[in-house]
Formats: C-alpha cells, sequence, structure tokens
C-alpha cells in the first residue's frame, strides 16, 4: 500500500486504486528472488519485476472497470424498463449503489427519503 499512496502522492495516480500486493502474493517466489537480487545489486531484475506488476494489476483493474460499467449499463436498461415512476425512484438508488456497493435499509432511506414500507 505504501507504493500505491507514493505514486498517488507523486501524481502518478489520479485515485490510490493500483495495489500490489495481489501480484506480489500470486508470484510470491519470485518476489522474494527478485528482491534478494535488488539486495545484491541487481536493481535492474527489481524493476522490471516490479513494472510487470505495475501493467498486470493495470490491465485487471482496466477490465474491472469495464465489466462494472457494462453491468451498469445494462441494470439501467432493466430500470428503465420497469416504467416511469418506478425507474424514477429505482435509478438514483442504482447510482449510488455503485458508489457504496455496502449499504442497509436506514442508507437506502436516507438516499430516497422513502419509509421502510
Amino acid at each position: 500500500m505504501l507504493i500505491t499512496f507514493y505514486l498517488w502522492k507523486e501524481g502518478f495516480l489520479e485515485q490510490p486504486v493500483l495495489f500490489l500486493s495481489s501480484f506480489f502474493k500470486r508470484h510470491q517466489e519470485l518476489y522474494y528472488e527478485k528482491l534478494s537480487q535488488y539486495h545484491n545489486g541487481e536493481i535492474g531484475a527489481w524493476i522490471d519485476f516490479f513494472l510487470d506488476g505495475i501493467i498486470e494489476i493495470a490491465e485487471e483493474g482496466i477490465k474491472t472497470v469495464s465489466e462494472i460499467t457494462k453491468l451498469r449499463e445494462e441494470d439501467q436498461i432493466k430500470i428503465q424498463s420497469l416504467g416511469k415512476r418506478a425507474a424514477e425512484s429505482s435509478m438514483p438508488v442504482l447510482m449510488q449503489l455503485f458508489a457504496q456497493p455496502i449499504v442497509n435499509i436506514a442508507t437506502i432511506q436516507k438516499w430516497t427519503g422513502f419509509t421502510r414500507k
């Protein structure tokens, strides 16, 4: 996470959303090998590994964003097919859910002004 926050602080990321820990965990043996090489002066090997991690995680992030966007668009079409009144009350909730996917009834009530009933 420190790497991500550093890249964000320096302006290389718009948001701190590049989490390399999953890449390091998936390639743990290679991670330790490259880290050891770094400590032995082979900095280039570490940089190559690190940049491969950034590429892999960034590509995964792009794919995830694409899938979420597609899901949102599909859900919007479904809601619009419910009819005008239902769509007008449901669409704001859908948009909020993409910003905050874990909610409870009180949160939905706050967003909509609706009662529990």
